[in-house]
């Protein structure tokens, strides 16, 4: 598939998907929380998750609620000291931004960032230090290969070596770890996560040294260095809204950010599936541990009608948690862990919470 026609397609599923999300929730009507705030002013650190939470049992039905107040510039984003106010159209909460007096006309100049979906660090973390990278392109990125210390420890004083003869002079070095294959082998990926920032100091013989300019971890070599204009800009990635996300055959996690066993709230699980399944940034899921079945002893079966002939029963799935894609590629997602009663292990069930919603 070209370039051209997979951007095509990215923006046709992101229709789509709200389309899909909000015509599911059609005859399930939205219903408040017993005791709400009339007027709640907006906190730093505040996300749209948890003022949603505030209002609905499922914050994922964020967009309905907030109905993304066309009336106003940059609907979808919500600040610090903005003031929101609870109201009804036509039998229907909705939250709306409260309007402010002015005593005369003014310039008014926003230097405040908007509220992220998310806690703001982890969504840092994930969107700007740790990430996926196709494993073809990764190839194609320099190494490093030495250092003025011999790598056996690296510090701020130290150089670093790369292999690499270019015009290129700020860089993003990263440890590559985790291979994620993909059905279309051009589409597997790697996980990556950046030790280190650095400058190009000179070049010589098709060496380039660099010069740490922060150091977050110990520097080995084979580390990749990626120039910071070919990483994708905060912007073009941290402004969106949860959503219910669209129910995925087989949508399953694919292994965990960190490498361990099991996740908690607050850490992130890859999925097996990207935006060409309608996998969009923003949208959430349900987390459902497997149901355990019941197996009759030999010659025994089902007491009650309807399972009178059965030799075995299925017990009841029971939801542990929700997760909220941050990062979206052609066929894997990341995802953060957002609420969960339990340690989250990688066979744990991935729902459309539509399918599950109590309102």
């Amino acid at each position: 598939m070209k370039r051209g026609n997979v951007l095509v397609l990215k923006v046709y599923i992101v229709v789509t998907t709200l389309a899909l999300s909000f015509a599911s929730f059609a005859d399930n009507p939205l219903t408040i929380k017993e005791t709400v705030p009339a007027v709640y002013q907006v906190k730093q650190g505040d996300t749209l998750w948890g003022i949603s939470s505030l209002y609905l049992h499922s914050p994922w039905r964020w967009p309905e609620l907030w109905n993304q107040n066309k009336h106003i510039g940059d609907p979808n984003l919500i600040y610090p000291g903005d003031k929101l106010m609870l109201t009804w159209v036509n039998g229907q909460p909705r939250l709306v931004r409260k309007a402010t007096k002015k005593l005369s006309p003014t310039i008014q100049v926003t230097t405040k960032a908007p509220i992220a979906a998310i806690n703001a660090l982890t969504q840092a973390r994930y969107t700007q230090r740790e990430g996926l990278v196709l494993e073809s392109e990764l190839a194609k990125f320099p190494k490093v290969i030495g250092s003025s210390d011999g790598l056996n420890y690296v510090t701020a004083e130290d150089d670093v070596y790369i292999d690499y003869r270019g015009e290129e002079t700020e860089w993003a070095i990263y440890r590559a770890s985790q291979r994620f294959a993909a059905p279309q082998p051009e589409y597997s990926m790697q996980q990556v996560r950046m030790v280190a920032k650095a400058r190009s100091q000179s070049q010589a013989d098709g060496v380039t040294t660099l010069v740490i300019e922060r150091f977050i971890h110990e520097i080995k070599q084979g580390d990749v260095a990626i120039p910071l204009s070919a990483i994708q800009t905060p912007e073009q990635i941290n402004h969106f809204q949860p959503h219910a996300g669209p129910a995925i055959d087989n949508l399953s996690i694919a292994g965990m950010m960190d490498a361990v066993n099991y996740v908690v709230r607050g850490q992130a699980v890859v999925l097996n599936r990207g935006y060409v399944s309608r996998v969009e940034q923003g949208g959430s899921y349900a987390l459902v541990k497997p149901a355990h079945g019941f197996q009759f002893s030999e010659g025994e079966f089902g007491l009650v009608e309807g399972n009178k002939e059965e030799t075995s029963l299925a017990m009841p799935t029971i939801e542990v948690g929700q997760l909220v894609v941050i990062r979206s590629y052609p066929f894997f997602s990341i995802a953060v862990i957002i609420e969960a009663s339990e340690p989250i292990t990688q066979q744990m069930l991935v729902a459309s919470p539509s399918k599950r919603a109590k309102s």
